[in-house]
């Protein structure tokens, strides 16, 4: 028998052939077996196949029959009780049964199932928001995050304002880098004519203050100096042996406290500098003697020294006049003469020039060493300065010859005047020529190697 309506038919034709009683018929339950089957259709035609399964298993144990499912091709098999109830084609009711009520189709079903898991990841992080009551960084106001970013240093604010376009146009504010500028230029320990704060504030430079602090600071100097094509000519350069410059050391720092940097100089108590030899003056009056020194055994200079007349007059400190009067180095000129920067009526220049026998030995040297007593703040303009300017004249001395300045304290517990501070009263953004200032300790000659490394390198074209 088959498990469909007409089954119930069939035994009634068969049974009225047959004579059969109509007590059989309600004899063998084939009433409640015609119920059965009906509803049995109708719940496969309106269950899913998951619902199926779970009814059918409960249904067994209700009625406590013993079920055994055969497999077959393409059916399925229970038998009940001696009656045998068969079910073709399976995978076809199960697809009826879907689109009776409604199920979507496989491909719909993953559709839905990926926007139930956004809505989900939505709905979280909707919740987590709600639970976090503090503000983000970005919603602070503008002058919050302005006075919390003043907090940090150049190199941080740099970071920052690499993160987003709203922290670049904060970090990039100019009163922001002007106080970064102020505060970290004195700490600097040298400064040269292309980083010297006070040329691009005498010419009204239109760079921001964060471009010129890029330019002037020394560390973020020393990370933009890697390697450079248009550095290779030099770096051949060097491998080409030189001769030894000829340096010319002069300033009112070698009369002062910081008088000891020459015998430093001359090995004296120094395993840095040593003493190879003594080359004889080129021009009369012995004008020009040198010492012929070298430098951790690598770096080879001659180096001459002038002061500004004998020990006596330099130890004479009750003498009438200030150190441009005294100086046996420089003579009076006629107002009206002309002033390295081009100005005419210059007092630090116009008053006072090198002596003849001294410009002729400014034609022939090839570098400038100028010592500065970094610790005598008031003398600086007054001891300094014509002296500075009066060997730096360019009708003398060649624009070409470098110049480094040497701003010297006794040892590291004296004060000193930053060396920003006292490029500016030298007025070295005057200068029209390669110069640059470090910052040295006599005592432990800290900063000097590096400064007549630089000196050396910059002479012979390196």
């Amino acid at each position: 028998m088959f498990g469909d309506s007409g089954t119930v038919a069939d035994v009634r034709r068969l049974l009225a052939k047959q004579n059969t009683p109509t007590d059989l018929y309600y004899s063998l339950g084939l009433e409640s077996l015609e119920s059965t089957l009906i509803n049995s259709l109708r719940y496969l035609m309106n269950s899913p196949r998951e619902m199926l399964a779970c009814e059918e298993d409960n249904s067994d144990v209700e009625a406590g029959f013993e079920d055994e499912e055969i497999e077959g091709e393409g059916r399925i098999e229970t038998r009940q009780d001696n009656f045998l109830i068969r079910t073709e084609m399976v995978p076809q009711l199960e697809q009826n049964s879907r689109t009776i009520i409604g199920e979507t189709p496989s491909t719909d079903r993953g559709q839905v199932a990926i926007h139930e898991e956004h809505d989900e990841e939505c709905q979280c992080s909707q919740e987590n928001t709600q639970e976090d009551d503090g503000l983000h960084l970005l919603q602070l106001p503008i002058q919050a995050m302005l006075h919390i970013f003043s907090f940090l240093d150049a190199r941080d604010i740099s970071t920052v304002g690499s993160t987003c376009r709203q922290c670049y146009s904060l970090c990039a504010d100019q009163i922001l880098w002007r106080d970064f500028l102020e505060k970290d230029k004195l700490l600097w320990q040298q400064v040269s004519h292309r980083s010297n704060p006070a040329l691009f504030e005498a010419v009204n430079s239109d760079l921001t203050y964060r471009e010129i602090y890029m330019r002037c600071s020394p560390q973020f100097q020393q990370e933009s100096s890697g390697f450079n094509l248009l550095k290779l000519p030099q770096l051949l350069w060097s491998f080409i042996p030189h001769k030894p410059p000829k340096v010319v050391m002069f300033g009112p720092g070698l009369e002062s406290s910081t008088s000891t940097l020459v015998r430093k100089f001359l090995g004296e108590a120094s395993d840095v500098f040593k003493v190879r030899g003594v080359f004889p003056a080129e021009l009369p009056g012995s004008v020009g003697t040198g010492f012929n020194v070298s430098m951790n055994g690598k770096v080879d200079l001659k180096l001459i020294t002038l002061y500004s007349g004998t020990r006596q007059d330099r130890e004479n400190t009750a003498a009438a006049g200030n150190r441009a009067q005294r100086n046996r180095l420089l003579q009076p000129v006629l107002s009206g003469s002309v002033s390295p920067s081009g100005e005419e009526g210059c007092s630090d220049s116009i008053d006072y020039e090198p002596k003849s026998t001294i410009k002729e030995l400014c034609r022939n040297v090839d570098a400038f060493i100028f010592v500065v007593d970094a610790s005598l703040q008031q003398q600086i303009t007054a001891d300094a300065k014509p002296e500075l300017f009066a060997l730096m004249e360019e009708r003398w001395t060649s624009s070409k010859c470098p110049l480094v300045i040497l701003s010297c304290v006794p040892d590291s517990t004296t004060s000193k005047v930053p060396c920003v501070t006292l490029a500016k009263q030298l007025d070295l953004h005057k200068l029209n020529r390669t110069w640059k200032m470090f910052d040295v300790d006599v005592n432990s000659l800290s900063g000097a190697v590096e400064a007549i490394t630089w000196l050396v390198g910059s002479a012979q074209g390196r």
